[in-house]
């Protein structure tokens, strides 16, 4: 900055489009994130439409009362 090559204008720039950069990493970072999680919720929810019940919802005795 002493020899007038760099500018405050050209610094302030320069850290500007740095801010940018690094918010678009920080944003794949958090989909990313959300990605996993939801693929892990996705396995539970197809453990549960597979699971069997221990007591039968069909058949059975017609209780009058």
């Amino acid at each position: 900055m002493q020899d007038g090559a760099t500018t405050i204008g050209k610094v302030s720039a320069f850290l500007f489009y740095f801010q940018l950069l690094t918010f678009n990493f920080m944003i794949i970072g958090y989909v990313l994130g959300n990605l996993a999680a939801v693929m892990g919720a996705s396995d539970k929810i197809v453990e549960l439409m597979h699971y069997i019940p221990d007591i039968p919802c069909e058949g059975g005795e017609i209780v009058e009362g």
